[in-house]
């Protein structure tokens, strides 16, 4: 499994790789000290598996990686970390398309299982509907700070999103509510959006 990780702390770079290359080889770690050269990577750097990105960098910060990476490659599992994970902060990189969101300092065991998840979770996001995928979608609905609710439909699937003031607030489907409906709606293969009433 192949992970980038983009922080400006040497020492926890540092950390992270060491821990990661101590695991058997199951993981090949690159480090970039900004986000201008992760993005780079990215773009060039080969196939990648996951990226970890750290929102508080020189220049371009994390959460403008994580939207510029996303429209680059869609399909890229992003984990976003911060020492200063505010709920609004945590609202924000999930709406431009982080996976999860990890408070520093980081607990390295904790670390290695949410990267496996991460790219577990890889092989479904990669689906198109009509030409843009969810996350293209969701951005789209949610630059319009429009207050309006979407279903979507898969199937015999079905799920809503919510949007308010330039943020994603709710998503469900079935009996899964917030962050697992989202990422369970991400997964679908296809499906089509409608606008609900509002109210």
């Amino acid at each position: 499994m192949t992970v980038l990780i983009v922080d400006d702390e040497a020492p926890l770079l540092k950390n992270l790789r060491g821990y990661l290359s101590s695991l058997g080889g199951k993981f090949r770690v690159l480090t970039a000290t900004t986000a201008e050269d992760g993005l780079e990577l990215v773009a060039n750097g080969g196939p990648l598996d996951v990226l970890v990105t750290d929102v508080r960098l020189p220049g371009m910060d994390g959460i403008e990686l994580v939207r510029k990476v996303r429209t680059l490659k869609p399909g890229l599992p992003i984990v976003v970390m911060s020492a200063f994970g505010t709920e609004a902060l945590k609202r924000q990189a999930k709406s431009e398309g982080a996976l999860t969101f990890l408070e520093k300092p980081v607990d390295l065991e904790q670390f290695r299982r949410v990267l496996e998840e991460a790219a577990s979770s890889g092989a479904g996001w990669s689906g198109r509907i009509g030409g843009l995928d969810i996350f293209d979608i969701t951005q789209l609905l949610a630059m319009s700070g429009r207050r309006l609710g979407v279903r979507i439909t898969f199937k015999q699937l079905s799920g809503v999103l919510g949007f308010e003031g330039g943020q994603l607030v709710h998503a469900s489907t079935g009996k899964l509510r917030g962050e697992e409906a989202f990422f369970a709606m991400v997964r679908w293969a296809g499906g089509t959006f409608e606008e609900l009433p509002d109210g």
